[in-house]
């Protein structure tokens, strides 16, 4: 049986999602209208994938899609059924990172038209707990910052059974740690415990295990106090910019360093920072935090 719930603010495309592989289901959103089929179950059962299919065709052939969903792990069931339905459909297929679809829901959910800094959390996934091997080191390496426990452990071991890793694990390892360390650990699919991956650039910090989720919160909050804008901005400019040549990189920044500076809310917050400055004595430290 299908549901159909609504969302806070309308979709900006018609999008057929086919699930991942846990607790699947699929479901087709038209604006802010979200038809869900009914839960199929894990996606290692037969009845699973063939009730998954009949889903996928029922909501796909209601009206047309612009594109079809799927989990970026390209070996999951729902990834192979995407593919097959995008080329059967002739549909552009787009894969999504789980954990930005989880944030891009809970924004969905309560609203949100605004920047956002999203935390999710993969302590268990599909290995034990702390383990980010293969396709679950992969997921890390898609994210802007990555944060360990002390028991975590991540590789690319996929050399030691013949293939090599294939949700960007070859290209984002080397943009991170360098491509001599990259090309380490890929060939040899060596795992690396927390406090190496923090020394060789693979995480940006390694904190306890007791209180992991607080002391996460505590390491991410200096960053989500700062300015909505020069977030996004600084966002940009660090994960586009790495993606482009250096000239263009250094105009993007340029571009948007302009458009902040001219800004109100910076103007602002500078024009506090100079007056202080002239308030304070000669033996005086002044900060450029309000607080």
């Amino acid at each position: 049986m299908s549901v159909t719930t609504a969302l806070p603010l309308p979709a900006p495309a018609r999008v057929l999602a086919c699930g991942a592989y846990l607790k699947n289901r699929a479901c087709r959103i038209d604006g802010a209208t979200v038809r869900w089929s009914a839960p199929h179950g894990d996606l290692g059962d037969t009845d699973a994938r063939i009730a998954l299919e009949a889903s996928v065709r029922r909501l796909g052939e209601q009206e047309a899609v612009d594109t079809i969903a799927h989990d970026l792990h390209p070996d999951f069931p729902s990834t192979v059924l995407a593919q097959r339905t995008g080329q059967r459909l002739g549909l552009p297929v787009l894969g999504v990172q789980h954990h930005h679809a989880h944030i891009a829901a809970v924004v969905a959910e309560h609203g949100l038209d605004m920047p956002v800094i999203g935390l999710a959390l993969d302590g268990v996934g599909l290995g034990t707990d702390g383990q980010a091997w293969g396709g679950g080191c992969e997921l890390a390496l898609a994210c802007t910052v990555r944060v360990a426990s002390e028991r975590a452990h991540l590789g690319q071991p996929e050399i030691l059974v013949g293939i090599i890793p294939g949700a960007g694990g070859t290209q984002r390892l080397g943009r991170l740690v360098g491509p001599g360390r990259a090309a380490e650990l890929v060939l040899s699919g060596r795992i690396v415990e927390a406090r190496e991956a923090a020394a060789i650039g693979l995480v940006e910090a390694v904190l306890p295990v007791e209180g992991f989720l607080d002391a996460v919160l505590g390491w991410v909050a200096p960053m989500a106090a700062n300015p909505r804008a020069a977030l996004a901005a600084g966002k940009r400019a660090v994960v586009e910019g790495g993606r482009l040549p250096l000239a263009d990189g250094l105009a993007l920044e340029g571009e948007l360093f302009v458009a902040l500076q001219t800004g109100d809310d910076a103007l602002t917050r500078q024009d506090a920072v100079t007056a202080r400055y002239a308030a304070a004595g000669d033996d005086d430290r002044v900060t450029l935090d309000p607080s």
